[in-house]
């Protein structure tokens, strides 16, 4: 692939989208043509290939990860990184009050102090941190946030609908020796009393709530709950069995709205002005409101979550989404629209006791339609969007569904072109350069059966010369440390349902990805597609050469890697693995099919000398230590989707 690289958070999510975009803007074509001082400007076409599974609906910075690079692992608010999400976090705001629903707000007050501090109200950068979902950061860096009021007078962001199971999230503050700064020059809150803790927490209040009509639950304010002087360790109230972030809490309570009035007259900072209007932009608008480029977008589907995805926009001008008179959304805005409109659909679904609908499923691999929220079939995705480029006039069958969850969601069908054609949305020119920009947890699911060439399946697809098993046997030839002994769900015929070590001869006939997913078939075709569509000419019907480069942004797996360096110079990485393996029908017998355990929370209590800014030549003879805690849930998708067994 072109360029490939992984992030953890929204920190690293500017730089690295930016850096794409760049890359793509660079890609654009200029053709001598008659007489010599006359030239076309072939605009690059871009096509936003976009998973949905429920791990975009997790908290951004999970505290197990390096943001800053420094060698150790950030594991609570550092006040020298700035974190991004929905405030601008060198502006103090002031909230309008308590207990206000959906009309409780925070506005920009004034300009934060050194280190993004404030002696009154909220920092902006400390809000960010603890507010900010995967899906927020994402909506940010593309197009400026999710717009609840999006008018000439003001525009207000929301969070994310976040449900409450382990999707929402909570942090804990101790003290100034503990976390390395004051609260209070960071929030309206005082210090904890002595012994005790303040938790924050973010979630969608929607526990016993029927949300067969989504919106009876997605339309709920979105929560920060500030617990003061709790008893308790933030575990117990946000890591517990259902509901989570209850009234359990040991302390004070209070509830904020994470609604946020943004580009104001006096604070609009990397905001857009549009005539006296200003807006809060994305990369979208910096390279689509000028036609620099041409945007679609194809994205996993609710409907078939296990099959492919779906094409929401042709590629085609991105300036009918933005009136460029006021900056305001278009009724048209397909992408943003899309985007919008992503949410976990089957929480409480047609039911109040806070379980997904699927419920429990124990004796085998998830199936078709019945845990809609999970399912990330990239490398499908990825063949749909390469017969978009080579002219094909209809959406691939398999991928195809009849089915009303995406549309109770808010998402839509487009009609196909053929982007080269003079009669399309994008008009383009031969010369034109054909791109993906893949958008993706790191970990694809069920997207090794339905494609060309597959070692699972005899699906035959319709995209000439393309072999996934052969692509992806090029690249075991030509890359290292593909074979040999690997953690993996399956190789060839063997599957133990289990990470296990197994011998890996190609990438063509493995799959499950270890550790996360031995079970749900998650394979490395979509480097195959991508391979295929970077060296094949995919447009026989036209002049030159028709190919796709492939950006990907995969999103690192929530699940934590404790790397241990050893005095060596080698090293170890811990992964936390488990698996149910008795109870509701589960048989203990090897080969047999046991879930694997999610991992729906993780904390790092204790952790020195893992690098050089966390040296402690006094906890364990300066060598590496860590303490930690996982919570697991005890099936594989779907059910209450809590904490069912504690490990420290």
């Amino acid at each position: 692939m072109k360029y490939s690289k992984h992030f953890s958070v929204s920190v690293k999510t500017v730089a690295l989208v930016t850096a794409i975009f760049a890359a793509l803007a660079s890609s654009a074509v200029t053709i001598p043509n008659t007489p010599l001082v006359t030239q076309i400007s072939a605009k690059p076409m871009v096509m936003l290939v976009a998973g949905k599974d429920h791990k975009l609906f997790y908290e951004a910075y999970n505290d197990t990860a390096d943001i800053d690079g420094d060698g150790s692992i950030d594991i609570r608010f550092k006040p020298s990184i700035t974190y991004y999400g929905l405030f601008d976090s060198k502006v103090c705001y002031s909230d309008n009050g308590t207990g206000q629903g959906n009309s409780g707000l925070f506005t920009p007050s004034a300009v934060a102090g050194a280190l993004n501090t404030c002696a009154s109200g909220w920092s902006g950068n400390w809000l960010n941190y603890i507010t900010t979902s995967r899906i927020d950061s994402l909506r940010k860096v593309l197009y400026g946030g999710y717009r609840e009021t999006d008018s000439t007078s003001k525009t207000i962001l929301r969070r994310a609908y976040i449900p409450q199971d382990a999707h929402s999230w909570a942090k804990e503050y101790t003290s100034t020796t503990v976390d390395g700064y004051k609260i209070s020059d960071y929030t309206p809150v005082s210090q904890p009393n002595s012994g005790k803790r303040h938790f924050f927490g973010n979630l969608t209040a929607n526990a016993g709530v029927n949300c067969k009509v989504l919106n009876d639950c997605s339309d709920l304010p979105p929560l920060m709950s500030v617990v003061k002087n709790s008893n308790k360790r933030v575990w117990e109230w946000a890591s517990k069995e259902r509901p989570v972030l209850d009234d359990t809490h040991g302390g004070t309570r209070v509830d904020y709205t994470v609604r946020v009035e943004v580009c104001t007259g006096t604070f609009n900072e990397g905001c857009k002005q549009y005539g006296t209007v200003y807006k809060p932009i994305g990369l979208l608008h910096d390279y689509g409101e000028n036609n620099s480029m041409l945007f679609g977008l194809l994205t996993g589907s609710y409907d078939k979550n296990m099959s492919g995805g779906v094409l929401r926009k042709v590629v085609s001008s991105f300036t009918d989404e933005v009136s460029s008179t006021t900056g305001i959304f278009t009724s048209s805005a397909k992408i943003i629209s899309t985007f919008d409109h992503l949410r976990i659909r089957d929480f409480n679904n047609d039911r109040t006791d806070n379980v997904y609908k699927g419920g429990w499923q124990t004796t085998s691999a998830m199936t078709e339609g019945l845990f809609p929220d999970w399912g990330n079939p990239i490398g499908e995705m990825m063949y749909e969007g390469v017969r978009y480029f080579a002219g094909k006039s209809a959406a691939t069958s398999a991928y195809t569904s009849a089915g009303s969850i995406d549309s109770e969601v808010g998402l839509s069908t487009v009609t196909w072109d053929d982007p080269y054609a003079s009669t399309s949305a994008a008009k383009a020119p031969r010369c034109a350069k054909a791109n993906f920009l893949t958008i993706s947890d790191i970990n694809p699911s069920f997207d090794s059966d339905q494609l060309p060439g597959s070692a699972f399946s005899s699906f035959s697809g319709d995209l000439s010369g393309l072999n996934v098993s052969t692509e992806a046997d090029t690249l075991t030839a030509v890359e290292s440390g593909i074979t040999g002994l690997r953690f993996i769900g399956q190789s060839g015929t063997i599957s133990d349902s289990s990470p296990t070590a197994k011998t890996v001869t190609s990438l063509s006939n493995i799959r499950g990805l270890a550790p996360e997913e031995p079970t749900k078939q998650g394979s490395y075709y979509s480097a195959a597609v991508a391979y295929f569509a970077k060296r094949s000419d995919l447009r026989a019907d036209l002049t030159g050469t028709q190919n796709i480069d492939t950006f990907n942004v995969a999103l690192a797996s929530p699940l934590p890697r404790m790397e241990v360096k050893l005095p060596n110079g080698r090293g170890i990485t811990l992964v936390p693995f488990a698996k149910s393996v008795g109870g509701s029908s589960i048989s203990n017998v090897k080969g047999s099919f046991q879930p694997t355990n999610q991992i729906v929370d993780f904390y790092v209590e204790t952790i020195a000398n893992s690098g050089l800014a966390d040296t402690d030549s006094t906890i364990n003879g300066g060598l590496f230590y860590a303490k930690f805690r996982i919570n697991y849930e005890d099936v594989e998708q779907g059910a209450d989707h809590d904490m069912d067994a504690i490990v420290e």
